[in-house]
């Protein structure tokens, strides 16, 4: 809403008022009102000029140009203020002066009748008269219509000559207090809410121009304006005089590269560097596509040994070894009391007896000693000869029979028993392993009978019915073949790269060992979750102390979408031999046999001689010995265990060792290997997880390349022959030096080896808590020299020389300072046959 500013004269007596609708409010109560207002607007005031004192005292404190630029800012709205208030005050004037005129006219008409022209009021007239009355005449009167003011006012005029223009601009309550219009009309408005709007006038008529005011004097200049914006570029002038030559400048920074250059011819090649030190082991890495031999390099010079370092933490346990073969039988129990034979006579329809009746008897019987026989152990192919004799009246019946009740092949048939005191089973094989009973009977009770326990050894066979398996991404693919093998084998799968499979939520391994056939078993691999890298060839491996054998099921891609019809039955594929072809087994195709000739008496043992059970003993060589230490320990060997399966090697020859009495305590667990074909290099595995999967963490270069394959690894050192030389080289692994000592008439080259059977060595490396020792032969006429070595000086102690021929046994070993001679090491049972015990001239036959 809109109010009108104006003056309101009135003299010091009189109060303004304002009239409602409803009716007027007391007196008194205004005037409390208005002078509780008056007075809180004066303290507004007075509390703004001390502030505004206050604060323009602080910046002129501060900074004189601030103050300045504050006066001069106060300055500037205190004029704009007195220049807007002339003007509104001008305004109000003129409309008073205008309403004051259309009063006196309206009252005039009222009272006289007719209407009196009355004298225009110009803005000479207004100026010099004024009209009072008083604030009780109810001739005043205020209202508010559509938010403006109007004021009327009657005849009553006072001079307001002599005011300026300050005081025109405030309403004079009495002789002390003044109020500014502005703060009465804000009163008004804030007060209309209280009072009801009274009733609407009638509209007024319109007011003449009044004449033009007279012009105001000149204002203060302003405040100078903003910098315009920047002309155009004038014409370039004429150009100055050349002015005199500066100093030189400084040099400024590097330009940037030129492009290179065209590459120059290659230069001769430079001489080969040595050798770097080894690198710390990488990351095992998949086998690369074997390359051509390289013409082997310099051997490089081995670094200095670093310090020892502390020992490790104790690994994780690995997995779980493959299961070795089925244990060798235990002992026999010791036998019981035989009993004592009885005689047994019958009466015949009450006559005295004529004739002696005995029951049968077969020496060895199996019912009057019941013990665990050995097995009877033969190859398959063999021609196999069983006796059971028995004596008694009337003569025994013999009866052959398998205690498991099956059927004997007997070549195109296969009988339940056969009769004759001699079994022959010709070309045997592997279905005639299992335990026969020859049972005598003569009609006069008990019975005698005695078992024979026939194993037949035959390398593993394996059969594959489905060879191909095709199967596609996200499916499964089950593997199976069916294996036979006597001993028993130790079955496994490997994978295309090689690797042994284990079982894991991707391949699951299951075993099936038939009941009713020991030799007979399955093996079946389940893949899951097929993906591009499952295709491809798997082996299922069957391995005993005969021979290795790898079948293979060949794993393809299918479309599951596309119908691939039948084309019947694949033949199965074998791997391994055959059993050999049913003939008639008493078929007799044995020769008669040898009759072994009278051999020489052995002379006794000679006072002087080292001769003993007919073998001579003596000091081998003209040299002085130093001699050698006695023992601390006085042992001796128990037992022999059976052999254990690590791994599979594709080389013929080699050898795997460990240090049994190492200089550092963390190297107990390391293996080493060689590899004939690979003269001169040592394989070391730091532990037998990474040597079982064939990844070596150290390869050592030797100085001097090997020859055969019975070296051994003793206190930190590599003990092995040289190559086409009559030298033991001492290889030390930590350092990298070497020592070797001589070894007189010791075979180089041709095929006079050491021991019978296959092997490639001219001489046998042992080690045991007397130190070092050395097996050879003599090529002159085959005697076997037993040399005692310190591995720490490489200095023999002391050197026999035994007529004892070393190709009579398949193998020598010396353990607790004993030498030791077995029959064979390729037959599942052999014997000890020698021992040359405690360093003295002692030894016997079994």
């Amino acid at each position: 809403m809109k109010h009108d500013k104006f003056p309101s004269p009135v003299s010091e007596d009189d109060l303004t008022t304002q009239k409602c609708s409803t009716g007027d409010l007391p007196s008194p109560f205004m005037q409390r009102l208005l002078y509780s207002t008056v007075c809180l607007l004066l303290l507004g005031e007075i509390s703004s000029f001390v502030f505004l004192y206050s604060r323009m005292t602080s910046i002129e404190a501060i900074s004189p140009w601030r103050t300045i630029e504050f006066q001069r800012g106060a300055i500037d709205v205190q004029r704009t203020s007195i220049q807007a208030q002339k003007e509104e005050f001008k305004a109000l004037e003129r409309r008073v002066l205008s309403l004051e005129s259309q009063q006196l006219l309206h009252e005039q008409r009222k009272q006289q009748g007719p209407q009196i022209p009355s004298a225009p009021l110009g803005p000479d007239s207004h100026s010099r008269s004024r009209y009072k009355r008083r604030a009780s005449d109810t001739s005043y009167v205020s209202n508010l219509e559509d938010g403006s003011l109007q004021l009327q006012l009657q005849d009553q005029a006072i001079d307001q000559d002599g005011l300026s223009e300050i005081d025109r601009s405030l309403l004079q309550l009495n002789s002390i207090v003044r109020i500014p219009y502005e703060q009465i009309q804000d009163f008004c408005a804030k007060t209309r809410s209280s009072c009801p709007p009274g009733p609407v006038g009638p509209p007024g008529p319109t007011g003449t121009h009044g004449s033009a005011g007279h012009r105001g004097d000149r204002g203060d200049m302003g405040m100078p304006g903003r910098d315009g914006p920047r002309g155009l570029t004038g014409m370039p002038g004429k150009l100055g005089p050349i002015g005199p030559m500066g100093n030189k400048g400084k040099q400024g920074p590097a330009g940037i590269d030129g492009r290179d250059g065209l590459p120059g011819e290659p230069g001769l090649d430079g001489i080969p560097g040595r050798n770097g030190l080894d690198g710390v082991p990488g990351a095992d890495g998949l086998n690369g596509i074997p390359g051509m031999d390289g013409t082997p390099g310099i051997n490089g010079t081995h670094g200095f040994p670093g310090d020892k370092g502390d020992r490790g933490h104790r690994g994780v346990q690995g997995p779980r070894g493959i299961a070795g073969p089925r244990g060798r039988l235990g002992k026999n129990g010791t036998p019981g009391t035989p009993g004592i034979p009885g005689i047994t006579t019958y009466h015949v329809n009450g006559t005295e007896p004529d004739k002696l009746l005995i029951a049968p008897s077969i020496p060895g019987s199996t019912k009057n000693r019941p013990r665990r026989r050995k097995p009877i152990i033969v190859r398959e192919g063999d021609n196999v000869r069983l006796r059971c004799q028995a004596s008694g009246e009337p003569r025994p019946t013999i009866e052959w029979s398998r205690e498991d009740g099956g059927a004997i092949p007997t070549g195109k048939w296969k009988d339940g028993s056969v009769n004759s005191h001699i079994f022959n089973m010709t070309h045997i094989r592997r279905d005639h392993t299992g335990v026969y009973r020859c049972e005598a009977y003569n009609g006069i009770p008990p019975n005698d009978y005695k078992t024979f326990n026939v194993e037949v050894h035959f390398d593993p066979y394996v059969r594959v019915n489905d060879w191909k398996v095709g199967t596609y991404n996200g499916s499964e693919a089950h593997l199976e073949c069916h294996v036979e093998g006597f001993p028993s084998v130790v079955t496994y799968w490997e994978d295309k790269h090689g690797r042994i499979l284990d079982n894991s939520t991707k391949h699951q391994i299951h075993y099936y060992q038939d009941q009713n056939f020991g030799w007979k078993s399955s093996m079946s691999l389940l893949i899951q979750e097929i993906d591009g890298k499952d295709f491809g060839d798997y082996h299922c491996v069957a391995k005993n102390e005969l021979s290795v054998t790898r079948g293979l099921v060949k794993v393809h891609e299918i479309d599951p979408h596309l119908w691939n019809p039948s084309t019947g039955k694949q033949e199965p594929h074998i791997f391994g031999s055959l059993p050999p072809a049913l003939v008639d087994l008493f078929d007799d195709l044995c020769p008669p046999p040898i009759v072994c000739p009278d051999c020489p008496k052995i002379p006794k043992c000679a006072e002087g001689h080292g001769a003993l059970y007919g073998l001579r003993v003596e000091q081998f060589g003209n040299d002085t010995y130093p001699g050698f230490k006695n023992r601390s320990l006085d042992c001796m060997l128990s037992a022999v265990g059976k052999p254990v399966y690590h791994r599979h090697t594709d080389s013929k020859y080699g050898s795997w060792m460990r240090d049994p009495h190492p200089k550092d305590p963390t190297a107990d667990t390391k293996y080493w290997t060689t590899d004939t074909e690979i003269p001169n290099l040592l394989f070391e595995f730091s532990d037998k997880n990474r040597y079982r999967k064939n990844k070596p963490s150290r390869n050592y270069s030797l100085p001097h390349q090997f020859t055969g394959n019975s070296m051994v690894v003793y206190n930190g050192s590599f003990y092995y022959q040289s190559h086409m030389q009559q030298k033991i080289i001492k290889y030390d692994l930590l350092t990298g030096s070497e020592s070797n000592i001589t070894v007189p008439e010791l075979a180089v080259n041709g095929s006079n080896y050491l021991y019978k059977g296959a092997g490639r060595d001219y001489i046998d490396l042992n080690t045991d808590e007397n130190g070092l020792w050395a097996i050879y032969g003599l090529p002159s006429n085959n005697n076997t020299i037993i040399m005692k070595i310190d591995p720490w000086t490489m200095k023999v102690e002391y050197a026999w020389n035994i007529s004892l021929s070393n190709h009579k046994f398949g193998e020598l070993f010396i353990t607790c300072g004993v030498l030791y001679g077995i029959d064979s090491v390729q037959d599942r049972d052999t014997k000890i046959r020698f021992q040359f015990k405690n360093f003295r001239l002692r030894g016997f036959l079994n």
